[in-house]
């Protein structure tokens, strides 16, 4: 019994900045850095197995995650 063969992956990641707080104690967004996005590019290739010569693509999206809501009516 022959297994299934992958001819290609495409992988897209999108990851949250991180949060901190301000000298007026207010919650901050801040974006990842490009040196944080490649690293978690360079994982996530570690993960799956990527192999270029198959055509494997990698995308890493730093983007804010929404936020929720103070109070739940």
């Amino acid at each position: 019994t022959e297994a299934g063969r992958v001819n290609r992956i495409s992988v897209a990641v999108l990851v949250d900045g991180s949060y901190g707080k301000n000298e007026k104690g207010e919650v901050v967004y801040a974006a990842r850095s490009k040196d944080e996005l490649d690293r978690i590019a360079t994982l996530v290739r570690s993960a799956i197995g990527f192999d270029q010569k198959r055509g494997d693509q990698v995308e890493v999206v730093n983007l804010r995650f929404a936020e929720q809501p103070a109070a739940i009516p």
